[in-house]
């Protein structure tokens, strides 16, 4: 404990003697001030335990938490949680890339044959001594105009034959103003300028001191790429890397006065995964090709692949301000806090995704971070047979899955190594993620997520599963034109049991104005007016309920925007007996399994009451929780006794009516309070399951009811084939099917579906 921050702490009377100092206080603290000045005094007067600073948080080591918050203008005191590379070190080098067929990078190369133009070529650049057309010579001035001709572009790069010493590049638009410069000592300068068009541009290379050589410019370019920032231990020089590696533009907060070089083989491994050079002859190939992407590191762990949340918030932040368009996080480890969780936020409302590795502790994502925050990209796992990695962490917190084992990429003194886990996985999808913000630079964030996640192949379970996520990435469909989904639910999945606290939804500022609706089973509980990316609400779980299905619904007037469902599972759901449904009877077992999968559920006052008659709104309601027909291009109703009412019975009666299953009757009429019958129920069914056109090979009429040349005739004796309907001498189709009837029928449809 240092003794001035002791006196401190006496004059004000918050002193107390501890004896033993905690391992957090040994880890570091990040430390929340009320304003930047509270920060900067704190710091000026504590200079030796302050490790950094950033706006009105400082990092500081060595003290116990109760002292720091007790401290003048200190607002919250939170550990510095040290996270780490999410990989492990293989043995040999392996002969090549087996990583890239599984995600079809070959549509990589065909998409993007050539590496991105100089926009500078052919273009015309005047210096003191005249004019000329740029074709990469060398330029033998201190100083040029290039005339663009309103050229759109966002970096400009120059490069020297020579160094000596510090030189700073400096950019001017067509009015002589400055709009971007930078300084150090590397033989290229890189520098960010605003993405427009340009009519012209004035570059000007200066030293502080005269040089013993003057330098000459040996190449100027100007490119209008996709800007990758990679969050990890630095990138080290390596003759695999290409000249979009913007070295002079990364930062380095271990260490200020440095550049992000890498000292532990981490970050520049990740960096070739994601951009090593193509058709250069030596080497590996990056999961771009040749796509027109930019890379900028930040250093942000150590030579031993470690690094804090401060560190790593304080990157975050700043690299959305330098308008990066995906940023990479090949790290995990244990602990929240406010910092990290708060600037991967500010990264998802400034549009840029964050893509981050899952972790390698062979145990569920739940208390590992970066991975739970629910604004981010969570990668697992894969290996060569296409299962997870043993060690890959798995849960609901993962989106996606690639290739993480025996990557091979570029490593430190330019050679190459063989690396396993997460981290190596993540960049893979990073690369995904950057190609479809060069092919759909339009994408909001929402929409982006929905493309990637429906960029993939199911490979360990149908749709969604918490080992792979929605499945591996397939690049082939990066180029695929769709129409992405503008909603969707940041921390809830399909099939995932209920989570405590909000659910938050995510809405494409394209629907801004519009109004959403939000139901939680079949009740409306939210309607507002989207004014905001984030929408977090509370959802109350039934516990007479195994799922808890939510719909959204975005309305612009009488427009469908978007309508979309979930099923959330109740882990402490237990079907409780129906006092009129004994275990003998004969659909016992189909109504347990119906409430079990919520179908179908019991009523309020405890009875099941199975022979009773269903309506066929009811029955519409129940059929559409199996198949999830929620999909509607407008609310005008197709029926006249079907009021146009945004109600749940509204709208699956509507939504089976576009899924083209339910038809009403010839005068225009639903009639949605009529008992629903068996040869209805029949027809339903075969349409809903496309076996409504020709007969089943083996289909034959079991019933001496059904005429051949019936309406429903097609619809029962496939449906008997398919084992949904019991074959005896009657099928009854007129009759009202009952409560018993049809969970029987709904539970053989969803078991044949299981098939």
């Amino acid at each position: 404990m240092n003794r001035l921050f002791c006196s401190i702490l006496l004059s004000l009377g918050l002193f107390s003697f501890i004896t033993q100092s905690s391992a957090a206080a040994e880890q570091g603290w990040i430390v929340h001030f009320h304003s930047t000045g509270a920060a900067q005094e704190f710091k000026k007067l504590h200079p030796e335990i302050v490790q950094s600073a950033y706006k009105d948080t400082l990092s500081i080591r060595g003290e116990e938490k109760v002292e720091l918050e007790n401290a003048p203008g200190v607002q919250l005191v939170e550990p510095n949680y040290t996270k780490t590379s999410a990989s492990s070190l293989n043995d040999g080098l392996f002969s090549k890339q087996w990583y890239l067929n599984p995600v079809h990078f070959q549509s990589v190369l065909e998409q993007y044959p050539e590496s991105s133009k100089n926009l500078f070529s052919d273009k015309f650049i005047t210096t003191e001594e005249g004019t000329i057309k740029y074709s990469g010579q060398v330029i033998n001035a201190p100083s040029f105009t290039i005339d663009l001709n309103e050229e759109t572009l966002n970096r400009v790069s120059v490069k020297l034959d020579h160094v000596e010493g510090p030189w700073t590049l400096t950019i001017r638009d067509s009015n002589m103003k400055t709009i971007a410069s930078n300084s150090g000592s590397l033989s290229q300068l890189d520098v960010l300028v605003k993405k427009k068009s340009y009519g012209s541009l004035s570059i000007e290379i200066s030293t502080a001191n005269p040089w013993d050589v003057p330098p000459t410019i040996s190449s100027a370019e100007g490119v209008n790429h996709v800007r990758v920032g990679i969050l990890d231990s630095g990138v080290s020089m390596h003759e695999d890397l290409c000249g979009n590696i913007l070295l002079s533009l990364g930062e380095n907060y271990i260490n200020r006065e440095a550049l992000p070089i890498d000292g532990y083989g981490h970050g520049t491994h990740v960096t070739g995964t994601i951009a090593a050079c193509s058709n250069n002859f030596i080497g590996v190939t990056g999961v771009i090709g040749n796509a027109p992407i930019d890379i900028i590191p930040f250093k942000i762990l150590n030579d031993d692949g470690i690094g804090g949340d401060f560190e790593i918030s304080q990157a975050v932040e700043e690299a959305i301000s330098m308008n990066m368009d995906v940023l990479n996080l090949s790290l995990s480890g244990k602990g929240k806090t406010n910092m990290l969780e708060s600037a991967l936020k500010d990264a998802y409302l400034a549009d840029i995704p964050v893509v981050v590795a899952a972790g390698n502790y062979r145990s569920s994502t739940e208390g590992v971070y970066p991975a739970s925050y629910p604004e981010v990209i969570t990668v697992s796992a894969l290996n060569e047979q296409l299962n997870k990695v043993d060690s890959s962490n798995y849960g609901w917190a993962v989106d996606i899955s690639a290739p993480g084992e025996n990557i091979l990429s570029t490593y430190l003194n330019n050679g190459y190594s063989s690396m396993s886990g997460t981290s190596m996985a993540t960049p893979i999808i990073t690369g995904a993620v950057a190609i479809l913000k060069h092919k759909y630079p339009d994408l909001d964030i929402t929409e982006l997520h929905n493309k990637l996640v429906t960029s993939t192949r199911d490979i360990l379970g149908q749709g969604y599963d918490p080992l792979s996520g929605s499945g591996i990435i397939d690049y082939s469909k990066l180029f695929i034109e769709t129409a992405p989904i503008p909603v969707e639910w940041l921390n809830a999945k399909e099939g995932q049991p209920q989570i405590d606290g909000n659910l938050i939804l995510a809405l494409s500022p394209n629907l801004n104005g519009d109004t959403l609706y939000l139901f939680n089973n079949e009740e409306l509980v939210n309607k507002k007016i989207i004014d905001s990316k984030l929408f977090e609400t509370p959802i109350d779980y039934s516990d007479t309920k195994s799922k808890t299905k939510l719909v959204s619904l975005v309305l612009e007037g009488n427009k469908v925007v978007s309508m979309d469902s979930i099923y959330l599972n109740n882990p402490s759901y237990k079907i409780q007996p129906f006092p009129d449904v004994e275990q003998s009877y004969w659909a016992y077992s189909d109504i347990m399994n119906v409430l079990k999968n919520g179908y179908i559920h019991g009523y309020d006052d405890g009875f099941f009451k199975p022979r009773e008659n269903i309506s066929r709104r009811h029955a519409t309601v129940m059929l559409n929780r199996l198949f999830r027909w929620d999909n509607l291009e407008s609310i005008q109703s197709p029926f006249n006794d079907v009021q146009q009412q945004i109600n749940a019975h509204s709208l699956a009666i509507m939504s089976a009516n576009t899924a083209g299953v339910i038809n009403g009757y010839s005068n225009g009429s639903f009639y949605p309070k009529r008992s629903l019958s068996r040869g209805q129920m029949a027809l339903i069914l075969s349409r809903a399951l496309g076996v409504d056109k020709s007969p089943l090979k083996t289909a034959s009429n079991p019933f001496l009811d059904v005429s051949e040349g019936s309406e429903i005739y097609l619809s029962v004796i496939n449906l008997a084939e398919l084992g949904i309907v019991t074959k005896q001498d009657y099928f009854k189709p007129s009759d009202p099917i009952n409560r018993a009837q049809f969970a029987a029928m709904i539970n053989r449809t969803h078991q044949y579906l299981q098939k």
